[in-house]
């Protein structure tokens, strides 16, 4: 009795009931720095928390270090590259004003002069501007090639601490800024390193980018931390607040695009 309606179906149809369509979309794969690989959540984890967190749909597959990520029609892949291409490294570091030389490490040679601004962004002054494309291009592809422009340093030989972020909130008003939820044992680890440099300056630093550069009066404390996101950071304040959530990421490169 129970196959009757089915089987009138296909008396009258000539064939069996279809099932749904195939889905269609757009699948990215990435590859990961494979001696980066030690994640203590999973690199699988890391992938779904970020995109869960971003509010994106899609499919996750890892083989090793290669991620493929399908976004169905009427998905955004360039929004799933934007929440998975950052490796989201939060970092608090000295001030560069006792250590300039520090931060500003690249053996630039001798037609280019570093300096470091009090913002810890490395400024580069050459003889010969051909000079800058040169050692830019040799040493961090991350530099400006364009002579008498800014490039973001990186902080080297500089004792930094890590902040790992449970959870990351966005917050909109005049400044954006982000709220973090920290580990107990972070934050303890937060206010014992601003305890230590009463009277200092401290960068805030995301994936070698400036955020703040506060001066601290008092010891940090508390499990909860603000930070503004200045210029152009503060339109991306959601999808920041995504990455931070999800957790740390190696080094991520997106290797192709295809439709499926």
């Amino acid at each position: 009795m129970t196959r009757a309606p089915w089987l009138l179906f296909v008396l009258l149809c000539g064939c069996p009931p279809k099932g749904p369509p195939p889905e269609h979309g757009t699948e990215l794969r990435f590859t990961v720095d494979s001696t980066q690989l030690s994640l203590g959540a999973g690199l699988r984890t890391v992938v779904e928390r970020r995109l869960a967190s971003a509010q994106l749909k899609a499919r996750v597959f890892v083989d090793g270090s290669d991620v493929a990520v399908r976004v169905p029609d009427g998905g955004s892949p360039s929004a799933v590259a934007e929440v998975l291409l950052p490796r989201a490294q939060l970092r608090v570091c000295p001030s560069p004003d006792e250590g300039a030389k520090a931060l500003c490490a690249v053996d630039a040679g001798p037609d280019v002069t570093l300096v470091a601004d009090e913002l810890g962004r490395c400024h580069a002054e050459a003889t010969r501007p051909s000079a800058l494309a040169a050692v830019f291009g040799a040493h961090d592809a991350g530099f400006a090639l364009e002579h008498g422009q800014p490039f973001k340093g990186h902080v080297r030989g500089v004792d930094c601490l890590a902040l790992a972020v449970e959870q990351a909130s966005a917050l909109s008003g005049a400044l954006p800024a982000l709220r973090l939820h920290l580990s107990a044992s972070v934050a303890d680890g937060l206010g014992a390193f601003t305890g230590a440099r009463i009277g200092q300056r401290l960068l805030v630093l995301l994936d070698d980018e400036v955020l703040m550069a506060p001066i601290v009066l008092e010891p940090l404390r508390g499990r909860t931390l603000t930070v503004a996101l200045p210029g152009p950071l503060g339109s991306r304040a959601q999808t920041l607040a995504a990455v931070l959530s999800g957790g740390e990421l190696p080094a991520v490169s997106l290797t192709s695009t295809r439709a499926y």
